[in-house]
């Protein structure tokens, strides 16, 4: 996310970026956060019916929301450099 961002600030004529990186990187953090504070106690699904129960949602919902900023933030950016999609 950041080299295509440098691109465009560096004047490139085209930028191409992942989208799969949107969703990836806020849910390594946001479960990476997760893990890391609370380790291997952490309730978040249901191993035997393989399920998510409500903190697995909410963290998931967290995931959510964060991707969708960093999207917006990223297309924002890309706009202010006068960038459009094609």
């Amino acid at each position: 996310m950041y080299e295509p961002l440098q691109a465009a600030k560096a004047g490139a004529p085209e930028v191409r970026y992942s989208l799969k990186a949107f969703f990836l990187v806020p849910f390594c953090v946001v479960f990476g956060l997760a893990f890391t504070l609370f380790g291997t106690g952490l309730d978040y699904r249901d191993a035997e019916r393989n399920t998510l129960k409500p903190l697995g949602w909410v963290l998931f919902a967290v995931v959510l929301v964060v991707t969708a900023a960093g999207f917006w933030w990223f297309k924002e950016q890309f706009a202010a450099l006068g960038y459009h999609d094609a």
